[in-house]
């Protein structure tokens, strides 16, 4: 660029959750109790800017014992990374 600057490509809130309400899977990362984190693919559900989606064994475990985690969206024709650091809430059903 003229100016030196690098262009922004960030996506605007409403853009970053259509991306993700739109894609197909996503990968799950939760920590064990040494700390070492743990990655899964899943299918999930976006409703209302919170990401849903049904598990059960030892990432139930991981998540009561910390509930940090991470979600990659997975779009299917490239690796999009859209990092929101949250934690893990267990609901029942």
């Amino acid at each position: 660029m003229a100016d030196g600057k690098k262009p922004s490509i960030r996506l605007s809130r409403d853009e970053a959750w259509q991306m993700i309400a739109d894609s197909p899977t996503g990968i799950f990362t939760s920590l064990r109790r040494d700390g070492v984190p743990i990655s899964m693919p899943l299918w999930f559900e976006a409703l209302d800017e919170r990401i849903y989606f049904t598990t059960r064994g030892k990432k139930l475990v991981r998540i009561a014992n910390d509930p940090r985690s991470s979600f990659l969206v997975e779009a299917g024709e490239r690796w999009v990374d859209l990092q929101y650091p949250g934690t893990s809430i267990p609901l029942s059903s």
